[in-house]
Order: C-alpha cells, then sequence, then structure tokens
C-alpha cells in the first residue's frame, strides 16, 4: 500500500514534497515479539519504507538498568527495536499532554 501510494504520488509529481512511510501499533498485548519483529522485518524488505510504531509498552518499567521484561513475554529490548530506538510521544487525553507540547503550533 505505502509502495503504491508513492507511486501515485510521483506520477503527480508531489513526491519532493511527500515523504511516505508505514505505521502500526506494535505492543505486546496484540501477539508476540517474534511474529511482530518478522512482520517489522518482512515490511522493511519487501516495501524499502521506514514505518513508525504507535503502539504501547504494555508492562513494560518505566526504569530500568537493564532489559526489562514487558507483558507477553516481550521486553525493553524488543520495543526498542521495533521502535527504531525512538519512541512515539502518545497522548490520549488533553490533560496528559505535558505543558511544552501543549504550547506548541
Amino acid at each position: 500500500m505505502v509502495a503504491a501510494v508513492q507511486s501515485y504520488n510521483h506520477s503527480k509529481g508531489y513526491d519532493s514534497q511527500v515523504v511516505m512511510m508505514g505505521a502500526n501499533d506494535m505492543e505486546p498485548g496484540f501477539g508476540s515479539a517474534s511474529s511482530t519483529i518478522a512482520w517489522a522485518q518482512g515490511f522493511a524488505s519487501v516495501s524499502g519504507y521506514l514505518y513508525l510504531d504507535y503502539g504501547s509498552a504494555d508492562g513494560c518499567p518505566q526504569y530500568s538498568t537493564g532489559n526489562g521484561s514487558c507483558n507477553n513475554g516481550w521486553n525493553q529490548y524488543h520495543e526498542w527495536y521495533l521502535s527504531w530506538g525512538h519512541r512515539l510521544p502518545l497522548w490520549r487525553q488533553k490533560s496528559t499532554i505535558p505543558p511544552w507540547h501543549a504550547s506548541g503550533p
């Protein structure tokens, strides 16, 4: 799907202004770490595009000096690997948005 949209963007001349990426809600509650990692590796090998992981890190410790355990057999390394080492902030309620973000554009 990402490649098809990118092809359309290219045919219309939009590709110099639009960057295509995939996205997935990858989190311990939805499946095993091994099947999720297999999806991520498969997506990267076929599409040639990056993806964003906007899933939660269910059961993972907030702070850890090692590879802490998460729900469903996942660990912090799995979360780090799937998110390219960069977690996306996800706020579901306005009251939980940090002041530095709420005052932005």
